[in-house]
């Protein structure tokens, strides 16, 4: 079981990142507090969901041309997208190197056949602290109601599926290591009660995190760690709860570098 923390973030929002000894663990899919009938089905017209890949039991995100990025705990699989299976290109996968001695828990590979999905547009600047995102995952979902230590909260569903939520930037500028990675990040924070609100849950992560600027969508972050409180039953998400995600602004040009996609982007400052 891996211990992720932050270990740094911004002042105003460290108490939202580092929920006091939590224990951070790979990240799997999206518990919903809505209809779960609707978490299943897209948004709105033009929403980014079709471009969430699942991959066995966890998720990536096709960027284009046949690449998809994921976290690096999930690697090079097979994807599948409204159905159908496109096999990973033989030693096509690449770990991001980032900045330090240690990457972060992020890589991307190709596949062939390439689906037949426009090019996905990464967020140029980092996600601002309270900007809405749209969470889009694949595995267990929400289950029954439960309360805890005063809390509210959710059993897991072990019905794995496609789904979708929102929630809203609660900490940014954090490095979240595990012993293998050193992830630049930004975080959510749990909140039963507020519409749609999405948390992520235990196990394999790889599901994108999507900003609506200037009219159109964009990939912002991917899923790769939650953070539960100490003595929280196990299978469930309860109010407290933290979501990491890579910050992908971060690693754009490395990615870009990679798979040769490049798009007009945002404009600086903006």
């Amino acid at each position: 079981m891996r211990r992720r923390r932050p270990t740094r973030a911004r002042p105003a929002a460290r108490l939202a990142a580092c929920v006091a000894l939590a224990l951070a663990l790979p990240a799997r899919a999206l518990v919903v507090d809505g209809d779960p009938a609707a978490a299943l089905r897209e948004p709105a017209p033009g929403s980014p969901v079709a471009w969430v890949a699942r991959l066995g039991g966890t998720g990536g995100v096709y960027l284009g041309a046949g690449w998809v990025v994921t976290a690096s705990h999930v690697g090079a699989q097979a994807i599948s997208i409204d159905g159908t299976s496109y096999p990973p290109v033989a030693g096509s996968w690449k770990p991001l190197r980032g900045e330090g001695a240690t990457g972060p828990d992020l890589g991307v590979f190709r596949v062939d056949p390439a689906p037949r999905l426009a090019p996905l547009e990464i967020a140029r600047r980092a996600p601002a602290l309270g900007e809405p995102l749209l969470l889009v995952a694949w595995g267990a979902g929400r289950g029954e109601r439960l309360e805890w230590d005063g809390r509210v909260g959710f059993r897991w569903d072990p019905v794995y599926a496609r789904r979708w939520g929102r929630n809203r930037v609660a900490a940014t500028g954090l490095v979240v290591p595990d012993g293998q990675h050193s992830t630049r990040a930004f975080a959510t924070l749990f909140s039963p009660g507020e519409p749609e609100e999405a948390q992520a849950a235990h196990g394999d992560s790889g599901g994108g995190a999507f900003v609506l600027r200037r009219g159109s969508w964009r990939l912002v972050g991917i899923l790769f760690s939650v953070v539960s409180l100490p003595g929280q039953p196990p299978g469930t998400a309860v109010g407290g709860n933290a979501t990491n995600l890579a910050d992908l602004s971060v690693y754009r040009e490395e990615i870009e570098g990679i798979t040769g996609l490049t798009g007009q982007g945002e404009p600086a400052g903006r």
